[in-house]
C-alpha cells in the first residue's frame, strides 16, 4: 500500500504540472465496495483513473501485460488485475469480487479495448455492471480526456471528471435486458460529460454531437 501511495502521490505531482485537470473527487465514496467505470482511449488511462481516486483503486488490465517483468510489476503495484480477454475469466472475476467484499475500490473499462479515436465512445459490455451487482457496488462514471497527450508539457489538455455515483439495486443479479438498461444509462451518462452524442453507430462507437450537428 505505501508503494502505491508512493506512486500515486509522484504521478499526481507529474500531472499537476503538466496541467491535468482532475474534478469531482468528492464524488467518490470513502467507504464501502465502489466501482469505477470509465472511457479507455489509452495505457494511461488506468493511471489516470487512480490518480484522480481519492482511495486506491485495483483495476483490470490485460494479461499479456503482466508478461514483461518490469511491467508487470509496475501493474502490480499499482492494483492490477491481470483478465484474459476473449474467455470468461473466473480467476480475474474472483479477485474482484475478493477486492469488494473487502470494502475496496475497482476500476474497469467496460468497453473492453481501448478506442484509440478520440471523439469515440464503444459499446459498454455487461460484465461491470455483473461484477458491481455482485459486489454490491456502487458505480461512479468517470471520463477520461485525451489521455494520448499524458504526461505532456507541450498539451495541457488532459483532464479526469469523476461523475455522481449510482446506486444499484440491492440484488446479486439482473436478467440481460435490465443489466443493458444500466450500462446505457452510465454509457449515456460519460457521453454527457465527454460532450458525445450517446447514439450507438456502424462500428460500435459514438460521434462528437457537434460535429453531428455540424452536418445536419
Amino acid at each position: 500500500m505505501f508503494t502505491y501511495r508512493f506512486f500515486a502521490v509522484v504521478f499526481r505531482c507529474i500531472l499537476f504540472l503538466c496541467g491535468t485537470k482532475m474534478t469531482g473527487r468528492e464524488n467518490v465514496p470513502m467507504e464501502g465496495p465502489v466501482v469505477l467505470i470509465g472511457n479507455h482511449k489509452t495505457n494511461a488511462d488506468p493511471i489516470l483513473l487512480g490518480v484522480a481516486s481519492p482511495r486506491p483503486v485495483n483495476f483490470m488490465a490485460k494479461a499479456e501485460l503482466f508478461e514483461n517483468p518490469i511491467v508487470g510489476w509496475f501493474l502490480k503495484v499499482l492494483g492490477g488485475i491481470p483478465i484474459h480477454r476473449g474467455e470468461q475469466d473466473v480467476g480475474a472475476m474472483r479477485e474482484s469480487l475478493r477486492i469488494l467484499k473487502n470494502q475496496g475500490a475497482l476500476g474497469i473499462f467496460p468497453e473492453g479495448t481501448r478506442i484509440p479515436q478520440q471523439h469515440c465512445l464503444g459499446e459498454f459490455k455487461n460484465g461491470a455492471m455483473m461484477i458491481a451487482l455482485r459486489g454490491g457496488a456502487t458505480i461512479v462514471p468517470v471520463a477520461i480526456k485525451n489521455s494520448h497527450h499524458f504526461c505532456s508539457f507541450f498539451h495541457r489538455d488532459v483532464s479526469v471528471q469523476i461523475g455522481k455515483p449510482m446506486e444499484l439495486p440491492a440484488v446479486k443479479s439482473l436478467p440481460a435486458e435490465e443489466l443493458d438498461k444500466i450500462s446505457l444509462a452510465l454509457r449515456s451518462e460519460i457521453c454527457q460529460m465527454l460532450a458525445l452524442d450517446a447514439r450507438i453507430y456502424p462500428g460500435n462507437v459514438s460521434i462528437v454531437a457537434m460535429q453531428q450537428e455540424e452536418k445536419e
